[in-house]
């Protein structure tokens, strides 16, 4: 018999954050998506590809961080 159990499993994606109007004293700001949820990409060049699909053309004040994740991944057993 095979079931599904759900299990977390640690996964890392790169989100994009600002400081607030540019003054590093302000705390940062995060890219979100409609859901109003931190938006992660796979790599830092796919999140620069993202930003210059939106306008952006310099990176200058941007941080691209590593961020780890856990997620609910079924897995068959």
């Amino acid at each position: 018999m095979t079931y599904q159990k759900k299990s977390r499993k640690a996964t890392s994606r790169i989100v994009i954050s600002r400081h607030i109007n540019g003054i590093t004293l302000n705390p940062r700001e995060y890219l979100l998506d409609k859901k109003d949820q931190v938006l992660g990409f796979e790599s830092a060049e796919k999140a620069k590809q993202y930003l210059r699909q939106h306008g952006v053309k310099r990176f200058d004040g941007f941080y691209f961080e590593r961020q780890r994740t856990s997620r609910r991944v079924a897995q068959n057993q």
